[in-house]
């Protein structure tokens, strides 16, 4: 009997050491910097080793780690960089701190964290109080496609956009262009007008929200004769320099300036016994506009304008274009 009361006793105590089963959160920590210049940060969990840094740019500004279990500790490491070479001192903070925790779960309510002392908190990347959220919020927050208000940078993204244009050379110095008649006139009017770009809009930061990049691309443009009912698709690549100007936290203007390069079938030429393709090619100027809809997808616009040159050098056409299309981040 004494046996067996003893054995009770012992579940009972086993029972009453065993902690109460935690459940999972998600843990994000947010931080902003405290110079307007600062253009990378650098995050690391648990950990300072130099091949372990995850570096992103100014405008990405915390870090979502879980599920794991709510009692779990970790300390997130954060630098920022001038240039993406020369790092600040750690500024850190732990997921957990010195508070006591109700017993009750945490699902649908925040979790408070204290900040480290003056003394004990080093760099110069100001912390932001972390969160915790269930994996209920964390999957209802990735279908809004956001997170804590924040945009995603849209660096670098592939844009597909369609639109039509003009032949201004038919209205404005139209004496100036393919003066020597080697080529059929067209209609003044070009539609379609599509084109398929790559984009990183931020190889060079100057500033917050003013950043150098580029655009490469290819594009279609459908012509009509001037004289006839013959139409002709104009072939071309671009490569343009690019300049991105953040006006709030979903949208930017876009400036650029570059050259085109096009292809014309041979029926461009007005002599029909000349089989070779019309090789045309001039400098461009692009100003654009870009709305971030979601965290990976933006609405385009651009307005261009182009002169073409034939392959002797010889002014052929003054065009501008107008396109919509939509944009997607990676």
């Amino acid at each position: 009997m004494k046996k067996i009361v003893f054995v009770v006793l012992a579940a009972l105590l086993l029972l009453l050491m065993t902690p109460l089963v935690a459940a999972d959160v998600f843990i994000i920590w947010e931080w902003d910097t405290t110079d307007d210049d600062v253009m990378f940060f650098r995050y690391q969990l648990d950990d300072q080793s130099d091949e372990n840094w995850t570096v992103v740019d100014w405008s990405e500004r915390y870090f979502t780690y879980g599920p794991v279990d709510e009692n779990e500790q970790h300390i997130l490491y954060v630098q920022q960089s001038y240039d993406k070479e020369n790092w600040g001192e750690s500024a850190f903070l732990s997921s957990v701190d010195a508070e006591t925790w109700e017993e009750e779960p945490y699902d649908d309510e925040d979790i408070s964290f204290s900040f480290f002392d003056d003394e004990q908190f080093l760099g110069d990347a100001a912390f932001v109080e972390p969160d915790t959220h269930s994996e209920t919020q964390e999957s209802e927050e990735q279908q809004l496609g956001s997170i804590e208000n924040e945009v995603a940078p849209f660096v670098k993204r592939i844009v597909l956009m369609a639109g039509a244009g003009v032949k201004l050379d038919n209205k404005v110095g139209t004496s100036l262009f393919n003066p020597e008649d080697t080529y059929i006139r067209l209609r003044t009017r070009i539609l379609p007008s599509i084109t398929v770009e790559y984009i990183n809009s931020n190889v060079l930061t100057l500033k917050n929200s003013l950043s150098l990049g580029y655009v490469m691309g290819v594009g279609a443009h459908l012509y009509q004769g001037a004289s006839s009912s013959n139409f002709l698709w104009g072939t071309e690549a671009r490569a343009l320099a690019l300049g991105s100007f953040l006006i709030g936290e979903r949208s930017a203007l876009e400036a650029g300036a570059g050259v085109s390069f096009m292809l014309a079938p041979p029926h461009i030429h007005k002599d029909s016994s000349i089989d070779s393709l019309g090789i045309f090619f001039g400098p461009m100027l692009r100003l654009g506009f870009r709305y971030n809809i979601t965290l990976v997808w933006s609405i385009e616009a651009a307005a261009e304008m182009q002169v073409l040159f034939s392959d002797a050098f010889v002014p052929y056409e003054l065009s501008t274009m107008v396109r919509l299309g939509a944009g997607y981040a990676f």
